[in-house]
């Protein structure tokens, strides 16, 4: 096989095990339905991935950055405060709509399986700057309080609070479908609703009027 054929077999994997995986949960997912789904004997898919939980952490840290760099990388930027939190909660509602509704509730159903080494990768998929964008984030709502713009608040249970609202819809969409009768246009007009409700609700409850 050339190099060029193994890279093509590598990323073939990947891509199958990130669905199956996905759909099935790590415990519910044979290595064989991944060879099978890939077209390659499950001696093959061994080769490259020696074991079931080394090929669910390859998957795992091609997944991580999507989750957290593009929405985390909003907070270093150089904007007035509540424009910073707008583009937040659109871009992580956005990022999830566009490439895996189903990620945010994979994510947190595995984490209680294997918490520390889940994190581990987590956490080194955040941009490793010298600043952590939280305290970057805290800085921000500080200088807020000292300018009159916003109330006192801790900046943790702010941040905590704009993730919660924009995942919940993700995590707990089949409640939400059934307590709402929502069909699946409804559901996604309501996703993009949202983003304009998070927002509005968030500045309307920290902000000085």
């Amino acid at each position: 096989m050339s190099p060029n054929e193994k890279k093509r077999a590598e990323e073939k994997i990947i891509e199958v095990a990130e669905e199956v995986f996905i759909k099935e949960g790590f415990n519910g997912t044979r290595m064989q339905s991944i060879a099978d789904k890939a077209g390659l004997n499950k001696a093959l898919l061994h080769y490259y991935y020696r074991s079931k939980q080394k090929l669910f952490y390859a998957v795992l840290k091609r997944l991580a950055p999507n989750l957290f760099a593009p929405i985390l990388g909003i907070l270093y930027e150089d904007l007035p405060f509540f424009e910073k939190i707008e583009k937040f909660i659109h871009c992580y509602i956005d990022e999830i709509s566009k490439k895996n509704p189903h990620l945010p509730l994979f994510i947190i159903s595995e984490m209680e399986k294997n918490a520390d080494d889940i994190i581990e990768i987590l956490v080194n998929a955040i941009d490793s700057r010298e600043i952590s964008p939280i305290d970057i984030f805290k800085e921000d709502v500080e200088r807020e309080i000292k300018l009159g713009n916003i109330r006192q608040i801790d900046h943790k249970q702010l941040f905590v609070s704009m993730l919660s609202m924009a995942i919940f819809p993700f995590v707990g969409r089949p409640l939400i479908m059934q307590l709402a009768r929502f069909n699946e246009e409804e559901y996604k007009q309501f996703i993009v609703e949202r983003k304009a409700f998070i927002v509005e609700f968030v500045i309307n409850s920290i902000k000085i009027k």
